[in-house]
């Protein structure tokens, strides 16, 4: 697997002659074997080899998500000390605490009696995490994104699809189906919104394959899209019959409505007929 992903020598070999290197070539194919992209598996390679040097695997005791938490907090830290990210630490923190919890679960390492939630529920929660404190977005907005999200992956887990082999046809043929069922175009496009920035979320943490995100087109929202077309027709008639007088105004009127109504004519093409 090292020699599938990198071709610099040196970069090569300090993946081989790092620590537990059969451990993690072995996680790695196993990733492989579940469709990730080339990018994703460069992304969790690279962590792997920061993370055996913070987590001490050799000990007796396994390891639990609270010692996780504190190692990533700690390269987190280091990393800003050393410039290398940006003022917030979440998003280094989050990418070191999910691989290493896949790693050490594949290895048997993860404490036994931490419950295990379900991927669905981590991805979620990192989920709302990232738009409440990186994006800066309302609670409204959050919960909104939510409920879209939580809507899509209760449909892939009814299709029995694991998220990280998510394709782009899976999602279109979701929208399409929420279509099917009466959904419209406005509903439509939000819900593709949302899965947009979820895609565009998990393929920061290497979690999906590398451009979902960008492929994601909701259908057009014009401007006007929840305006009537026009009157309902029994309010056309009850208007129609407002003007059934003998009066030449009413006889007028009338005409005028008739036209409106049956022709659809515009209010400037009936002003400019003559007789």
């Amino acid at each position: 697997m090292f020699e599938r992903l990198f071709k610099y020598p040196r970069v090569l070999a300090r993946h081989r002659e790092g620590p537990l290197a059969e451990a993690r070539e072995r996680f790695l194919a196993h990733c492989a074997n579940e469709d990730m992209a080339p990018g994703t598996l460069l992304r969790i390679a690279r962590e792997l080899l920061v993370i055996v040097g913070r987590i001490d695997t050799t000990a007796e005791t396994p390891i639990t998500r609270p010692q996780i938490e504190v190692a990533a907090h700690r390269w987190a830290r280091q990393q800003r000390r050393q410039g290398r990210i940006g003022g917030k630490l979440s998003g280094s923190r989050d990418l070191f605490a999910q691989v290493a919890t896949r790693w050490l679960r594949f290895l048997g390492r993860l404490e036994a009696s931490s419950p295990k939630p379900s991927a669905d529920t981590e991805l979620m929660e990192g989920f709302a995490t990232y738009m409440r404190e990186e994006r800066g977005l309302s609670p409204r907005t959050i919960f909104a994104r939510g409920w879209q999200v939580q809507k899509f992956l209760s449909w892939l887990s009814e299709q029995r699809r694991c998220f990280a082999q998510v394709r782009l046809e899976d999602i279109d043929e979701y929208l399409n189906l929420q279509g099917q069922h009466g959904w419209s175009r406005v509903s439509v496009a939000t819900s593709a919104k949302a899965l947009r920035a979820l895609f565009r979320y998990a393929e920061q943490r290497g979690c999906c394959a590398v451009g979902i995100a960008a492929g994601i087109v909701g259908p057009r929202v014009f401007t006007h899209e929840g305006l009537p077309v026009g009157p309902d027709w029994n309010d056309v008639r009850r208007l129609l019959s407002s003007a059934s007088g003998n009066a030449p105004r009413d006889i007028r009127d009338a005409a005028l409505l008739q036209l409106f109504a049956v022709y659809g004519f515009r209010s400037g093409e009936v002003a400019k007929l003559q007789l």
